[in-house]
């Protein structure tokens, strides 16, 4: 290993000695899927990451090449960086399932670390504008549904295998984000992630799989940041008042899809559930506090204070209501920081724009939500203590 980057350097061959450190991570990876050199594995895989890496970085260079190194073809560049996490997720799969082994922490730890040389580093080289990139792309869908098939066909069976389960779930989930942002973008992206949250919330309900479900949500998280909802949220809460402009599409798209994909949520019970229910549900709230504030664009600044005051205040009220209505407890992990935005809003625009009529009002609408915001949650968790104190009698 020490004897290959040492000729990288003196002979400015990078590629050669790059392919021939990749036999090696094959020769080596062949033994440990015969459980040989396991102790061996993390040198040969260490050296193949530097060396992958600093072609990567070699190719990449705005300069070019330095003086001293042979020109590589991207394409083959870009061979390498596939054939290095083709070489570890290959032993990785061998050992998990043909094996049936537990994935070990190197295993874990050397996939990640190839993932992102590889598709990282091949992205880079493409920079998105050639032919190579959709195939990066379609290596990437067609690793990470083999990820899923493999997690939810195979190891969703086998006991005492979980965290062989959320393994490869996790690596599909980076796989198909990664797939998806390659061969798409805009809207299109924007949609492509909606759907897919909805057909993760779908499934996940249907077979009950927390992490399904957990998936759903970070499709739909992909989708709000590819869309820029955090921006178009703010802009509309908190920005200066503007004429009402229509949403772009992928506005409405993921906000549509955080509707669908809350719907869709039935199950509640246990933490782990109402998490990604939590943050479908945030999603929601910031898509549809926008949407209704852009409305307010076009009267005074005054006004639109306290009407966007009045909004922030509504909706923290009927999150507490469906929260004690339909024992919705994630809702209520939401009301708190929905007031706290009020608070800071009241700060920083109402009392420097209002007027003392619309600030009275603001206030008013504050002080309500802040008296009748507790009763509502007391009264669920009352409901809820009547209902556990019930059930054994029944």
């Amino acid at each position: 290993m020490a004897t290959a980057v040492a000729l990288i350097v003196a002979t400015g061959e990078i590629v050669p000695f790059t392919i021939a450190l990749l036999v090696m991570a094959i020769v080596v990876e062949y033994a440990a899927c015969r459980d040989h050199w396991l102790g061996e594995r993390w040198i040969v895989a260490l050296t193949a990451d530097f060396a992958v890496f600093l072609l990567s970085y070699l190719v990449t260079r705005p300069s070019g090449m330095p003086e001293g190194y042979a020109a590589a073809p991207a394409t083959l560049v870009i061979a390498i960086q596939i054939a290095l996490l083709s070489i570890y997720l290959g032993s990785t799969v061998y050992r998990t399932l043909i094996h049936d082994l537990t994935i070990t922490t190197f295993e874990i730890g050397q996939v990640v670390v190839a993932f992102l040389i590889s598709i990282g580093g091949a992205l880079e080289v493409t920079r998105r504008a050639t032919a190579a990139s959709t195939v990066v792309g379609l290596f990437s869908i067609l690793s990470g549904t083999a990820c899923y098939l493999v997690a939810f066909g195979f190891l969703e069976r086998r006991a005492g295998r979980q965290r062989n389960l959320y393994t490869y779930t996790s690596f599909g989930l980076a796989l198909v984000l990664t797939a998806c942002y390659v061969l798409a973008s805009g809207a299109m992206l924007v949609a492509i992630w909606s759907v897919i949250a909805v057909a993760a919330m779908w499934a996940g309900e249907r077979v009950n799989r927390t992490s399904l479900r957990m998936h759903a949500a970070a499709y739909l998280v992909a989708g709000g940041i590819a869309a820029g909802l955090a921006g178009f949220g703010y802009d509309r809460l908190l920005g200066p008042a503007m004429p009402w402009v229509a949403p772009q599409a992928g506005i409405s798209i993921v906000t549509a899809a955080a509707a669908v994909c809350y719907a869709l949520a039935r199950n509640t019970v246990g933490k782990a559930v109402r998490i990604p229910s939590a943050t479908i549900a945030a999603v929601l709230c910031w898509g549809v506090l926008g949407l209704a504030a852009g409305l307010t664009g076009s009267m005074e600044a005054s006004i639109v204070a306290t009407v966007r005051t009045a909004l922030l205040c509504a909706l923290a009220i009927a999150f507490a209501w469906a929260a004690r209505r339909w024992d919705r407890r994630e809702l209520t992990w939401l009301v708190y920081p929905i007031m706290i935005l009020g608070a800071f809003k009241l700060l920083v625009e109402d009392f420097r724009q209002g007027r003392a009529a619309t600030l009275c009002l603001s206030l008013v609408f504050y002080g309500g939500a802040l008296i009748l915001i507790p009763r509502l949650v007391r009264s669920r968790v009352a409901r809820r203590q009547r209902q556990e104190v019930e059930t054994p009698v029944q």
